[in-house]
């Protein structure tokens, strides 16, 4: 192994995760910071392709002016998030990136194409728009949070690829204890 360099040189890591193909780390502060492939929109930094939940705007990182397919562990990006926002997990499935904040809430962004990101109707709608991705981070709506319910994001896990897809499983605490979606 080799020490990390870049923004990552300065971070105090609390966590890791990755797939086959980028990397998610989290930092003591709450932030959470993406390297590695981006073909999907799954390091969350926009990526301005047609298949885009997003429209299809082009995106850049670093005022570099184009898209970007794939950065370095030196070119770390730091995912943005809402202000404010505490990221206390992080999750890679093959194309897709799924992350916990500290208030119970999470947001996913990359492949959707199996409906993996858990964005429910804002994904229905966008594939039926030819959308296949979001390459952005965009809030969790999950059933956990229908008629009145109050639940909490704990943990999240994700995976997949191939044929089948990816799939993202989240662990919420309710009312009435904690539940598996």
């Amino acid at each position: 192994p080799v020490r990390l360099g870049g923004a990552l040189a300065a971070v105090s890591a609390t966590a890791v995760a990755a797939s086959e193909s980028h990397v998610l780390v989290t930092a003591k502060d709450g932030a959470l910071f993406a390297f590695g492939a981006n073909e999907r929109g799954q390091l969350g930094i926009g990526i301005g392709s047609e298949g885009s939940q997003e429209g299809g705007t082009s995106d850049s990182v670093g005022g570099s002016g184009g898209c970007v397919e794939k950065l370095a562990a030196e070119e770390a990006a730091r995912v943005a998030l809402p202000a404010g926002a505490r990221v206390v997990g992080a999750a890679c499935g093959h194309g897709h990136s799924v992350a916990v904040l500290d208030d119970g809430s999470a947001f996913a962004w990359g492949d959707d194409r199996h409906l993996q990101l858990g964005l429910r109707d804002d994904s229905i709608k966008a594939l039926r728009r030819g959308a296949t991705h979001a390459s952005r981070p965009a809030a969790v709506s999950g059933p956990w949070l229908a008629d009145g319910r109050d639940g909490r994001v704990r943990a999240v896990a994700a995976g997949g690829g191939g044929t089948e897809g990816g799939h993202t499983a989240f662990l919420v605490e309710t009312k009435r204890g904690d539940e598996l979606y």
